[in-house]
């Protein structure tokens, strides 16, 4: 059994997999501590729940390239409160997929602290410790993330949207949101 600390997993994270897919016991540790344990999905069914996925399990979809959609901010919301149905259909869909990698923006994060601030959004005041705790992937903003902005058309003057859409376009990952607004723009949105 391999013991990995969380820094190196995410730096070799897909040889980390490989190594799991054959065979090789994989345990990710957090401070010193066993956290995660790797192990390739032998399962056909996909997500057995929305809100379950997040609660501790890390799933790896093995034999074939998992597709990594980007969630909105009150998709996430919804998401982590089991509130499916206010997902639409064939995002729903989506996300039960088997060999779908949901990844969660720092944009996310950082919509939710300053709206919940602002006392304009209900959203837990632990958000980046429940997805850390879940092991979803989270994606970082970066320059060329926030320099692509000002690229884009004026469809939107939502900041975050803009950033998620930039984000969207630049790491060529499809965009789970109910917004309007968001689908004028030249990307995948799946709802």
């Amino acid at each position: 059994m391999a013991r990995v600390g969380m820094h190196e997993a995410k730096t070799h994270l897909s040889q980390l997999v490989e190594r799991a897919l054959d065979g090789e016991e994989i345990v990710l540790t957090r401070r010193g501590e066993p956290a995660v344990r790797l192990v390739p999905e032998r399962s056909g069914g996909g997500f057995a729940s929305l809100a379950g996925v997040w609660r501790g399990r890390v799933r790896i979809a093995a034999r074939h390239a998992a597709l990594t959609l980007l969630l909105d901010t009150h998709l996430v919301l919804w998401w982590m409160a089991g509130e499916a149905s206010r997902i639409g259909k064939k995002a729903l869909a989506a996300l039960g997929s088997d060999g779908i990698d949901p990844i969660v923006s720092a944009v996310t994060i950082w919509e939710a602290a300053i709206k919940r601030g602002l006392g304009k959004l209900d959203a837990p005041g632990d958000l980046l410790s429940q997805l850390e705790r879940a092991g979803v992937e989270l994606l970082p903003v970066t320059p060329r993330h926030a320099d692509h902005v000002a690229s884009l058309p004026l469809h939107h003057r939502d900041p975050f949207d803009r950033l998620l859409v930039a984000q969207a376009t630049l790491e060529g990952l499809p965009l789970v949101s109910d917004d309007e607004w968001v689908r004028r723009y030249d990307i995948e949105v799946v709802w």
